[in-house]
């Protein structure tokens, strides 16, 4: 062997050391991905633009999405900043739901109170619950039951606004800016179709919210300050069926099958707005079309959602029940925890069929560090067509991992350490009995090419004489050339004669 070979020798070997100890270091920390949950064989996949006639709305923004998944069905101008009027409403109440207890009664302040536009009339130091006012802000669009709960929950109107912001860009509405928890006319207060879209969907998560969004007549109760008040959801397509707008040329009703919500709005600048959901064969869309045409975002809104559901159709790939996984947690007591998809993995595509293109993959870490909270989100399982990531389910902790106390923590590093230092020294021993043995078998190859080049040498000298190989006979001697050498006379029993030594002159 080389010395060009023993080196490369031995840097082979130093780097496969150095990879097994980096491998030992990173153990458990990297992302594992393309773990298949589901096979090929789902029904009702074709291609991802959809089939049919895309209706022709009058409103100057619109989308369509899925609710469940937020996959994009049909937009326009969906990301163009427009004015929200009301609509603003439904990050006020999603703010309530999440921050406050329904029954928390509140005493409403002056300024809730003196609020412009629609209203329910609170009056100074009137006390009513949470709830009730959520109900008013969503059904009456009630100005002063949304100031009220924006109070309560921010502290100001103000540290409210900034909650909104907050929250709105949680939920991924990323051309959102608030300026006051109404509505009401601000040329700074923007957002988008599609912002309001995934704002809807993130309200859509609370069961409570559902519940207020759907009721048509809802009676509230009377206060240390007023009566009972009758109030009546402000959006049609849940009761009107009254022809008195305009869809193709016939005259038809606002109210929709399978209308589950959600809200109307109105400015002089914002024009007829308007956030629509239904629900068919548990297929729900969400709707918003902004800056309408004179009462025409009813009809824009009809054509949008028959739009969805005439060409889209939703698909279970995964129940969440049916795929459970299991963790590690380190620096913890609880050495492993059970996960799970927060919900099932669905898609919503065009009818049809091509069950080669949908992919499920499981994304998720082989361990986490403690502590782990119960819900804590730990991967995703993404849905993929044709390659094109459109979904994804995260996977959360169905119980927690608490860390352990700083004392155990030590003794584990120094548990930890002493294991890797003792790899360590394993390795290197191992490394110079390698290089002990690969020296003793290069000297005794290098000994027998040696011997193998004698043996050659040999051989070719023995065949460039002739005498030795026996081409040639020596010539007699007196013959010619070399003179014979005579030999001795020898005496049997006898001495032989030795000449005696001659000095010479």
């Amino acid at each position: 062997m080389t010395t060009y070979n023993r080196r490369l020798l031995r840097r082979k070997l130093g780097v496969a050391v150095l990879a097994f100890v980096l491998a030992f270091a990173l153990l458990g920390s990297g992302p594992v991905y393309g773990i298949n949950l589901v096979g090929k064989d789902v029904p009702g996949v074709t291609d991802i633009e959809g089939i049919g006639t895309v209706p022709e709305l009058s409103a100057q923004s619109a989308i369509l999405i899925d609710a469940d998944t937020g996959q994009i069905l049909y937009e326009k101008e969906a990301y163009t900043q427009r004015y929200p009027a009301s609509l603003t409403k439904v990050m006020t109440a999603l703010l309530a739901i999440e921050n406050l207890s329904m029954d928390t009664v509140v005493t409403c302040d002056g300024e809730a109170v003196g609020m412009s536009g629609s209203q329910i009339y609170l009056q100074e130091g009137e006390e009513m619950r949470v709830e009730d006012l959520v109900i008013a802000t969503l059904l009456a669009s009630a100005n002063d039951a949304a100031a009220a709960l924006g109070i309560t929950v921010g502290g100001s109107t103000d540290q409210f606004v900034d909650m909104m912001n907050e929250k709105a860009a949680q939920a991924g509405a990323l051309n959102t800016q608030f300026h006051n928890v109404t509505g009401l006319p601000d040329e700074q207060h923007l957002t988008t179709a599609y912002d309001l879209a995934v704002i809807t969907r993130a309200a859509f998560r609370h069961e409570k919210f559902r519940q207020i969004v759907a009721t048509v007549n809802y009676t509230l109760p009377a206060t240390n300050k007023s009566a009972p008040r009758e109030i009546k959801n402000g959006n049609c397509l849940l009761f009107d069926d009254q022809p008195r707008y305009t869809l193709n040329g016939e005259l038809v009703g606002a109210k929709y099958e399978g209308a589950t919500g959600v809200k109307t709005g109105y400015t002089d600048s914002a024009g007829s707005c308007l956030i629509g959901s239904a629900e068919r064969d548990g297929h729900e869309l969400i709707g918003v079309v902004l800056l309408c045409e004179t009462e025409q975002h009813y009809p824009d809104m009809i054509q949008l959602l028959d739009y969805g559901f005439e060409n889209y159709e939703k698909l279970t790939l995964c129940k969440a029940e049916d795929h459970q996984f299991t963790v590690k947690v380190k620096n913890s007591e609880t050495r492993k925890i059970p996960a799970a998809m927060a919900e099932d993995v669905s898609i919503t595509l065009p009818k049809g069929a091509d069950p080669d293109k949908v992919t499920v993959k499981e994304k998720m870490e082989k361990s986490f560090v403690a502590p782990i909270e119960v819900n804590q989100e730990l991967g995703t399982v993404e849905v993929s067509y044709n390659g094109q990531v459109i979904g994804e389910v995260p996977i959360v902790a169905k119980t927690a991992a608490p860390a352990k106390p700083p004392g155990q923590v030590k003794k584990v590093i120094k548990k930890t350490l002493k294991i890797a230092g003792l790899i360590i020294i394993i390795l290197f021993v191992l490394f110079l009995i390698i290089g002990w043995i690969s020296r003793t078998i290069n000297r005794r190859r290098r000994a027998k090419r040696r011997q193998q080049q004698r043996a050659a040498e040999a051989r070719r000298r023995r065949a460039a004489d002739p005498y030795r190989n026996g081409q040639r006979r020596r010539p007699p001697s007196g013959s010619g050339s070399a003179p014979s050498r005579k030999r001795r006379p020898e005496d049997s029993g006898s001495e032989v004669r030795r000449r005696p030594p001659q000095n010479k002159r």
